[in-house]
């Protein structure tokens, strides 16, 4: 199945160990052991999920990717795994006592240099891994103010399934046929090499331009390889227990408040938990939300396919929007679209050239949307393809859909997808085409809720700091305006204007003044709402005045 489907994949897809955080035995007051003998009532053995990795080795390998600039920063970083025991009281997660469950989940803690003021909790959305984003995240915040890492301890997990936590090496590995050569701590990049190998084996097949034919494909594939792994687990991923994890986590390292600060996928997650848990947030840091309203992705996709429509308008005009219809059209009904320099465009081609529109701006892409000439705009991306590896953008999409699917509130069908939706039409059909994981999943879910207006209640002296893109390519600004609903007064909104940028912070100066005040100064002067530009359009002021 090497197909022309992986292409529509890799389109579509942000140190010294110390066991326990000063605990030497590595358990506390909140660790699950395996056994709990009471003195009135015998409790069931808990059935314990392992990660077999190394995790002072893990450490060392993430930190040595950090280079000698973060040097100092990493020499106060620690890793190690703690036990997460799976709720009994949840009702998505209501389980009988012989079905207790604990995880192995893997965490990187940062400690502050001076003083504590408190602990941010970091996840970089995906969802995927957070571990390695560590860096980024310590890096941004040094750079907006070196006090920050002064005064806060930063930590970040990676949720079941992914990086080094329990279960993410057998959602690694499904998708390979022959599993003879596979170890049980086998790291992330040597299956990437055996899955490269079973892909070059696999024959081409033809290319199918049909509504959804190659992702159905695709998808079909997937579940065959890994469906035995999504009926027995699928009900232990998603943000609801991301969620328990990081509840647990806290209560681990004995934190009565944290600060979660979270990014695209990581805000529904953030959001959760201050719903489930407000007395335990002392802030929160919200960056490029999802909505918290929208929990079926039929619904999402529609948003998506609306928000590049949208962006192409805007950066484009008006008859680039139109232009597409007029492409998207002839793809469908002859697999091709041919443009004034004879460049043939078929179905993953036309996707690639939508995303790489909506997310950057560059000068070949006003060449073929005001010219119709995609030859400069075509050689680019094949260059930034080359050398890529397949299996990198494929051995990430069992763990994709794990965790969006467990997460969907309403199953959906591919039927459904193939309507004639004004929001897929034109530029909008690659967002249907991107994220459709979902459809016609047969495989259990634990759907979580959607979060209205005012319903988040936190303490009176708690802000909610939600920071949003006006043209946001991942997340459309609509979800900055729900989160805020939805944290009532405690909310504080920063638009950036004129951006198509994902992630606001360190991209514009407003998103940083406004987390430095949150986090190390007088947090009561942030206004419930503001306006800026984002640090390109600042450039450009500056540019001009000179």
């Amino acid at each position: 199945m090497k197909i022309k489907l992986l292409t529509i994949i890799l389109s579509a897809s942000v140190l010294t160990a110390c066991g326990g955080e000063d605990n030497k035995s590595g358990t506390t007051a909140n660790s699950v052991p395996d056994k709990i003998i009471s003195s009135v009532q015998p409790t069931p053995k808990t059935t314990h999920f392992p990660a077999k990795y190394n995790p002072a080795e893990v450490c060392n390998d993430l930190k040595h990717q950090w280079g000698p600039d973060l040097a100092e920063i990493a020499n106060r970083v620690s890793c190690d795994y703690f036990p997460s025991q799976q709720s009994t009281s949840d009702t998505q997660q209501r389980q009988t006592p012989s079905q207790k469950k604990s995880f192995n989940i893997f965490y990187v803690h940062y400690k502050a240099t001076a003083e504590r003021r408190g602990t941010i909790f970091f996840n970089p959305g995906g969802p995927a891994d957070a571990t390695p984003r560590m860096r980024n995240a310590l890096l941004m915040l040094d750079i907006i103010d070196p006090d920050i890492l002064k005064h806060y301890d930063v930590v970040t997990f990676d949720p079941r399934g992914t990086g080094y936590s329990a279960l993410a090496h057998e959602l690694r590995t499904c998708l390979l046929t022959d599993k003879s050569t596979v170890k049980p701590a086998m790291k992330p990049a040597e299956v990437v090499a055996l899955l490269d190998k079973e892909i070059a084996a696999m024959p081409d097949q033809p290319a199918d331009n049909t509504a959804n034919s190659n992702e159905k494909a695709i998808n079909n594939f997937i579940s065959k390889q890994c469906g035995s792994i999504f009926q027995k687990y699928g009900s232990m991923f998603g943000a609801n227990t991301i969620v328990e994890d990081m509840d647990n986590l806290r209560q681990y390292l004995k934190l009565e408040k944290i600060t979660p600060f979270m990014i695209s996928y990581g805000t529904r997650v953030a959001a959760l938990y201050a719903y489930r848990h407000p007395e335990h947030v002392a802030d929160i840091i919200i960056d490029s939300p999802v909505s918290p309203v929208t929990t079926d992705y039929v619904s999402t996709l529609k948003m998506d396919g609306n928000n590049h429509r949208a962006i192409i308008n805007w950066r484009f005009g008006h008859s680039a929007l139109q232009q597409s219809g007029v492409i998207n059209n002839s793809i469908m009904d002859t697999g091709l679209y041919t443009d004034n320099a004879g460049n043939k465009i078929d179905k993953s081609t036309w996707n690639n050239i939508i995303a790489d529109s909506v997310e950057d701006p560059h000068p070949d892409q006003a060449i073929f949307w005001q010219q119709d000439d995609a030859t400069q705009l075509l050689a680019r991306l094949a260059h930034n393809a080359d050398g890529g590896s397949s299996a990198a953008g494929l051995i990430s999409r069992p763990l994709f859909m794990a965790i969006t699917c467990a997460d969907n509130s309403r199953p959906y069908s591919w039927q459904e997808l193939d309507l004639a939706e004004p929001a897929w039409q034109g530029a909008g059909a690659a967002a249907r085409d991107n994220f459709n994981v979902c459809a016609d999943w047969p495989y259990p879910r634990s759907p979580i809720p959607s979060v209205q207006a005012n319903e988040i209640k936190l303490a009176p002296d708690s802000v909610a700091l939600i920071l949003g893109g006006e043209f946001d390519s991942k997340t459309p600004f609509s979800g900055a305006e729900e989160m805020r609903n939805a944290f009532g007064a405690s909310a504080r909104l920063v638009k950036v204007e004129q951006t198509s940028q994902h992630g606001q912070i360190y991209y514009a100066s407003c998103a940083d003044q406004s987390l430095k005040i949150l986090l190390l100064g007088n947090k009561a002067t942030l206004p419930g709402q503001q306006h800026c530009p984002s640090k390109d359009d600042e450039d450009d002021e500056d540019d001009a005045t000179q």
